[in-house]
């Protein structure tokens, strides 16, 4: 059928304007059948391609025509091995595209909108006839792998045009992901694409966080849920702007300072943020490579997002600080020792941002302030009375500073996320006799804590390595 239907597009241009609907229907579905029926594909998608150009539907597709003819002369291989980009880049021009029409064109009858429902139906129908008939089996490389992923990019793109197919989502009738089995990457990734909009879907997003975060410590969980933090973030672009404000700057801007700042005050926090912690550690740790540090924007983007992290790691420490007594307790010096990794992790790019002569004093005086809690918290442990109380510089808070800042709704979104972070610790988690537990509906479900996590002596170790590799990493980038 692809090759029929490209032939017929070649010989009878005509066919396609009376039939473009259908044609791109079965395309959609040609797209996503398994390996084996995969031949006659790649003359369609260049059928389409040289007769459509204009079409939302193929822009930024990951094919180039050909410098010679100017057509699109897309070969098997090229179309297999760009398959699934191809499948992303799709259904990104479906969502972008129906967000620039006007309700009325949406809503028009046989319009874009039900063109692109009832193309998103079809490839679910398709792979799931397909799954039923090669089985269960998931390896890479298989089927269901590939099914797998395409599931992932429908929530992220194609939600709000047409729900992903419950058969997905349940295990009884489809193996999910054994990595991810609630695609929280992908749904991560979903409202990152719409935080544009504004406070209603930042909103969203928080709120989604905690849930995944409660989900997390009650399953034992938390490391993966780490994971999936990090991987949602790991490709983001910060070439948008605030306008278009990529995932990783929303979350260590308005998110996770919330739940880092309250990690050491609150005796609950600190499981609900370790996983968050972790996540910025391995952000932290590949930002010099990330970041385009010939465009200002996303130069400024990284100063305030790793400040805002600061701040945050300073409000928890001077917990420590007005408590020395906390620095006995485990949970406090574990997620010091986290707090710590990620400090260390973010001092390269404070480093290069350093020596490109950005404006990294605010940062380097945090830094400078670690440095000195971290001599405070060795010698409240080792030695009380050489114990000296660490302060802050002054922070610069030029008014000639040229750094961008951030829309106002990163500021109403961060008060949300306190307010409700706060409010939820206080209603529903609780520890008692060294146990801890957190409401869900009118039962208490005790969370299963590693035992080493509990245990002061190997909290104590770990903290002390943990100051040492601070002052080694401080030590080799010669900040000060």
């Amino acid at each position: 059928m692809p090759y029929f239907i490209s032939r017929l597009i070649l010989s009878d241009p005509t066919s396609y304007e009376e039939c473009r609907s259908h044609m791109l229907t079965y395309w959609g579905t040609s797209l996503v059948e398994r390996e084996v029926f995969l031949k006659y594909q790649h003359e369609l998608t260049n059928a389409l391609l040289n007769e459509d150009r204009k079409n939302p539907l193929f822009r930024n597709l990951p094919f180039a025509a050909s410098g010679t003819t100017g057509k699109y002369e897309i070969t098997l291989m090229d179309f297999c091995q760009r398959r699934v980009s191809l499948i992303s880049c799709v259904l990104l021009n479906m969502r972008m595209h129906l967000l620039e029409l006007p309700p009325a064109q949406l809503n028009a009858p046989n319009g874009f909108g039900e063109t692109y429902q009832e193309m998103i139906r079809a490839m679910m129908a398709t792979m799931k006839q397909n799954s039923e008939e090669v089985g269960k089996a998931v390896v890479p490389g298989s089927y269901v792998d590939f099914v797998h992923r395409v599931v992932e990019l429908l929530q992220v793109h194609s939600e709000d045009i047409y729900p992903v197919d419950k058969y997905f989502m349940d295990p009884a009738s489809f193996p999910l992901p054994a990595s991810d089995p609630n695609y929280v990457v992908a749904k991560l990734k979903r409202y990152a694409g719409r935080l544009s909009g504004g406070s209603r879907f930042a909103k969203q997003l928080v709120t989604y966080i905690q849930g995944v975060s409660e989900r997390a410590a009650v399953d034992a969980q938390q490391s993966y849920l780490a994971g999936q933090f990090y991987e949602a973030m790991l490709d983001a672009s910060e070439s948008g702007g605030y306008e278009r404000p990529s995932l990783r700057c929303f979350l260590l801007q308005c998110v996770i300072p919330e739940y880092v700042a309250v990690s050491v005050s609150n005796p609950t926090a600190w499981i609900v943020a370790r996983p968050l912690i972790q996540a910025t550690t391995r952000v932290f740790s590949n930002l010099v490579m990330s970041v385009d540090c010939t465009k200002q924007d996303e130069i400024d983007i990284a100063i305030t997002s790793i400040t805002a992290y600061f701040g945050a790691v300073y409000i928890a420490m001077q917990h420590a600080i007005n408590d020395p007594g906390q620095l006995q307790e485990s949970p406090v010096l574990l997620t010091l020792a986290s707090l710590f990794e990620s400090i260390i992790a973010s001092l390269a790019m404070v480093d290069y941002l350093d020596r490109l002569g950005q404006e990294a004093t605010d940062m380097l005086s945090y830094v400078e302030f670690f440095g000195k809690f971290a001599l405070f918290g060795l010698s409240t442990l080792l030695d009380p009375p050489a114990t000296t109380v660490p302060y802050l510089r002054d922070l610069a808070h030029s008014p000639d500073s040229q750094i961008v800042c951030p829309p106002a709704f990163f500021t109403e979104t961060r008060n949300f996320a306190a307010r409700e972070l706060e409010s939820w610790l206080e209603d529903n988690w609780a520890v008692h006799e060294g146990m801890y537990f957190v409401r869900r509906g009118q039962q208490y479900t005790k969370i299963d804590v590693n035992p080493g996590t509990l245990s002061v002596e190997l909290a104590k170790t770990a903290f002390i390595q943990t100051v040492q590799a601070l002052f080694g990493a401080i030590e080799t980038l010669q900040l000060f």
